[in-house]
């Protein structure tokens, strides 16, 4: 079963990988580290990862987009799930 949950700091090594596999990102783990930590002390982000079997697969980051047109929304910023875990949404 796959569970969504927030996102917490210890997240970035498997944020990590998940960048360097799905979008080929080659970003240093401690510097992944330190822009999660940044971002998420900020209330307009939001951040989820995608658990199954106590290993995270995947992520989606949000972020406040103000419009003109109607009242505040969020705005994906990055999406990514491993790639064999791809397709299996019901």
């Amino acid at each position: 079963m796959i569970v969504l949950r927030d996102a917490v700091a210890e997240d970035y090594a498997a944020i990590t990988e998940i960048n360097r596999i799905a979008f080929g990102y080659d970003y240093p783990a401690d510097k992944t580290r330190a822009r999660l930590s940044l971002i998420l002390t900020k209330p307009e982000n939001r951040l989820f990862v995608a658990e199954e079997d106590g290993e995270v697969i995947g992520y989606i980051h949000g972020a406040n987009y103000d419009c003109s047109y109607c009242g505040p929304l969020k705005n994906i910023l990055a999406i990514a799930v491993l790639p064999e875990r791809q397709g299996k949404g019901a």
